[in-house]
């Protein structure tokens, strides 16, 4: 028993971290984060059996009290049958103390990825008892349902692997029985492993969102940086001396204005011009024109 304590203690946080992370489930994974949520998994286990102590107590007083009534007044099957349905109504509510604490730890391990404003991890468990409260109030049909569903599956298992391997007695070989009765276990185990993945999926759809109360304070803030005066960037005043109302660039031409449909006005658009107009000939630096150019006679025989 305390073996099997032990190993529980280190696997099963380390489980809840890797379904949690999505982190590959190596075995020194596994040992570091069982060794970091040892002690808060020891106090879950005590506030789990102080709970079953208060609740599954009287419903144990109960349930013998309802068996010697039945003994005292029925016989064979009926009274078999009303002896399995009152332990049946205690089986239900065990379960579901089960999986309320299975949500708590499934938080207890989320809240350990988180730091509080000193840096240090979350150790608190009081924080996820009524988070996985108020999670199992709003989904309890769901979560119950496939919490029963895989633990029947599981036990369905167990019992038949178990009814094989008995019936294997007479074999003179031991290592059939061994393999069968193995093979239920870890049937048996895998249910819940499927069934703590199930939980820490509907942990993550509503997860602890961390806020921490303490006011976060940097020392030496950095100045506040003036506002530019108009002296230091002249550019300024004249952004701001424009009337808000004139943009800064012209809007393009509408569809109805005239000026980019002249047939509107009734005219023709006005021929383009060059925007680079032809040089001017240069003005003769000559008082009056050359006789001999501009007054020749064709009669005189030239020299």
């Amino acid at each position: 028993m305390p073996t099997y304590l032990l190993i529980y203690f280190l696997l099963t946080p380390g489980t809840l971290f890797c379904y949690l992370t999505r982190t590959h489930a190596q075995l020194s994974t596994l040992l570091r984060q069982g060794l970091l949520h040892f002690w808060r998994f020891i106090r879950i286990t005590v506030l789990t059996l102080i709970a079953a102590f208060f609740i599954l107590g009287p419903l144990m007083l109960l349930q013998n009290r309802w068996a010697s009534f039945v003994d005292n007044s029925f016989v064979g099957m009926p009274s078999l049958m009303l002896r399995l349905g009152g332990l049946f109504i205690v089986l239900l509510v065990a379960s579901l103390l089960r999986l309320y604490f299975d949500l708590v730890e499934a938080y207890t391990v989320q809240l350990g990825t988180e730091h509080r404003s000193d840096g240090r991890p979350d150790h608190r468990i009081r924080r996820t008892l009524g988070p996985a409260w108020r999670l199992l109030r709003h989904h309890l049909l769901r979560a119950w349902f496939v919490f029963l569903f895989l633990a029947l599956l599981g036990a369905v298992a167990a019992f038949f692997a178990a009814r094989i391997a008995m019936h294997m007695l007479a074999q003179p070989r031991v290592w059939p029985m061994f393999l069968m009765a193995q093979l239920g276990m870890i049937i048996m185990l895998f249910t819940r492993f499927w069934q703590r993945g199930a939980e820490v999926s509907l942990v993550q759809q509503h997860p602890i969102l961390y806020r921490s109360s303490i006011p976060i304070t940097v020392k030496n803030p950095p100045p506040a940086r003036p506002a530019p005066s108009p002296a230091e960037h002249p550019h300024v005043e004249m952004i701001y001396s424009i009337d808000p109302l004139t943009p800064l660039y012209p809007a393009p031409l509408s569809p109805d204005d005239p000026i980019a449909h002249p047939q509107l006005m009734d005219l023709k658009p006005l021929p383009t011009s060059d925007p680079i107009p032809p040089p001017e000939p240069s003005v003769p630096s000559l008082d009056e024109p050359d006789p001999g150019v501009f007054r020749h006679d064709p009669q005189k025989p030239q020299s």
